[in-house]
């Protein structure tokens, strides 16, 4: 059995169909630490994909979760930073910018 990813990404888009996208951490560079996606680890799941019960798994499987309005993302071993300052300010620009009120922490979420 091939080893868990280290994060697992859940967005559920218009159609109602769920983009899911595992990774792995690199921590080659301590320094700066990237996440990379697994070869196999991008699948788009049908209308009715039970996102509650992939979730659920997660948490079982000591995952910690993040949620917000269309998605979820899960780490192992607990949450990390997955955004640089730069990033994390341009989005927060954008979201006063459209006038956007969404309690998220863009550290992390969206």
């Amino acid at each position: 059995m091939p080893p868990l990813p280290d994060r697992i990404d859940f967005r559920t888009i218009s159609d109602g169909r769920v983009i899911v996208q595992k990774m792995r951490r690199d921590t080659t560079d301590p320094t700066q630490p990237r996440d990379i996606p697994l070869p196999d680890g991008h699948s788009i799941k049908p209308p009715g994909f039970d996102l509650e019960s992939a979730i659920a798994w997660c948490q079982g499987h000591d995952y910690t979760v993040r949620r917000w309005h269309n998605g979820a993302r899960a780490w192992l071993g607990g949450a990390w930073v997955i955004r640089t300052r730069y990033q994390i300010r341009k989005m927060r620009e954008r979201a006063e910018r459209n006038q956007e009120n969404y309690c998220l922490d863009f550290a992390y979420d969206g």
